[in-house]
């Protein structure tokens, strides 16, 4: 039985019969309770998990050998 998790969510629910849109409803529920600035704190640290992300893709090797030579 694995294990489903609402990303906004601090728990976990076991799977059963459960249907993407209850878990979909059940996320927005969630966030439908946030206040603003909640709301533009997750979007910021989001924001920068992407931006990690993309940095971690990049291959710079050769713009540091170039810097330092």
């Amino acid at each position: 039985m694995s294990s489903i998790a609402c990303p906004e969510a601090p728990v976990q629910v076991s799977e059963t019969s459960i249907s993407r849109r209850e878990i979909s409803d059940a996320c927005r529920a969630i966030r439908s309770g946030w206040s603003s600035h909640e709301r533009e704190s997750r979007k910021t640290l989001a924001d920068m998990k992407q931006i990690s992300l993309l940095f971690n893709t990049m291959d710079l090797s050769g713009f540091f050998q170039k810097m330092a030579g």
